[in-house]
């Protein structure tokens, strides 16, 4: 069995976010769709293990002692 769907992105027939949302998610249940998004999502973040890969800059917070600053660090 063999299917197609096609999505017009360049033209006007929708009238907000929410229902360009919802046609992409539609999409998204297509198989193929799904594992690519994985992959794509998967290779966005990066992760090591011999070095940080998220800082906080805690510098510009008042009000809060150093040791909650290296609590939340």
């Amino acid at each position: 069995m063999y299917y197609g769907q096609y999505l017009n992105i360049d033209g006007d027939e929708t009238k907000d976010n929410h229902q360009l949302i919802m046609q992409y998610r539609g999409v998204a249940y297509q198989p193929e769709v799904d594992m690519a998004i994985e992959d794509i999502t998967g290779e966005a973040i990066s992760t090591s293990e011999l070095k940080q890969n998220v800082d906080i800059n805690l510098d510009n917070v008042d009000g809060v002692s150093e040791s909650i600053k290296k609590q939340i660090k």
